[in-house]
């Protein structure tokens, strides 16, 4: 085993930029989350996934390198499924976001490891120690914390984000069993293809179907477009771009438990910028439910990392 000292510069670069990778990737997602919040009421969903998803396309073509075999890949049943998924979880957690507070959306949404555990053990067939389900049962205590059932705080609305977590397994359990080896870039260009899909579908069915805009972030097919408006989908598209490139070197880069665990930060970010921008300060209850979340979370990755 190699010490610190015996390490070459290019091997300290790669393990110090990991953690920074992931670091700037949490900070950029979660100021995407703020200005979506900060902006729902003028920017209907479906329109956002289609503008922002059609910016984003030609910018990966010019920098993909596999040509028309990418395209042909994204199509791919179980990557577009992935796509699709990873859909459904924005619209989950981007549906919560004008109703309750950026801080619990994103408390409970960051249940998602725990979710990946638990569809391993069931679908995967992986065992599972007392322990770990110790872990799982305080995760839970945590969301139950943070959701408040049974107070004024609670509404129907609060459980939403279990859902995008849930999308979020999903994701990496289909990742991990079927499509591991698949390139980053193919990922990213069917997941974005489907974001102008699914963006698409929206604005013509509610175009035609004309709902009361109960609900004008879902309910809405289309804004005008301002100057305001094209400059903030531009912004968006460009965070999402840094925030896909920046999660992939993260990742290649590793250590891989020092990038997961890295990923709570996302919680200090969004409590940072839903401060400045939202002038949004966590209850006690949230703070201390989204800590057990956290706190159950890395548990979980440390002891995975023991195991390898």
């Amino acid at each position: 085993m190699s010490t610190p000292q015996s390490l070459s510069s290019t091997q300290r670069t790669a393990l110090r930029g990991g953690p920074l990778a992931i670091i700037c990737a949490t900070a950029l997602m979660a100021l995407q989350d703020t200005i979506v919040k900060l902006f729902s009421e003028g920017l209907p969903l479906w329109q956002l996934f289609l503008l922002r998803s059609a910016l984003i396309l030609p910018v990966l073509i010019v920098m993909n390198r596999h040509g028309k075999a990418a395209i042909l890949q994204a199509l791919d049943r179980w990557v577009l499924l992935r796509s699709f998924l990873i859909v459904a979880m924005y619209v989950f957690f981007y549906a919560a976001l004008p109703l309750l507070d950026l801080s619990v959306v994103a408390g409970v949404y960051y249940t998602a490891p725990l979710w990946i555990f638990l569809f391993s053990v069931i679908f995967l067939g992986e065992r599972v120690t007392a322990l770990q389900t110790l872990i799982m049962v305080a995760a839970f205590c945590g969301v139950l914390i943070v959701l408040q059932p049974g107070s004024a705080a609670f509404t129907r609305w609060s459980v939403v984000p279990l859902l995008a977590a849930i999308c979020y397994a999903l994701v990496a359990l289909i990742t991990r069993a079927r499509i591991q080896s698949v390139d980053t870039m193919v990922l990213v260009i069917s997941l974005n293809l489907v974001f102008v899909c699914v963006g698409g579908l929206g604005v013509i069915i509610l175009e035609i179907a004309q709902p009361a805009p109960i609900y004008p972030f879902m309910m809405i097919s289309w804004s005008p477009l301002t100057k305001e408006l094209i400059a903030i989908t531009g912004f968006l598209s460009a965070i999402s771009v840094g925030v896909h490139l920046l999660l992939a070197k993260a990742y290649q880069l590793g250590p891989t438990i020092t990038v997961a665990s890295l990923d709570y930060s996302y919680l200090v970010f969004v409590a940072l910028w839903g401060g400045l921008f939202l002038w949004s300060v966590p209850g006690p209850m949230v703070i201390l439910g989204t800590m057990i979340i956290g706190a159950a979370g890395l548990a979980m990755l440390w002891i995975s990392s023991s195991k390898i």
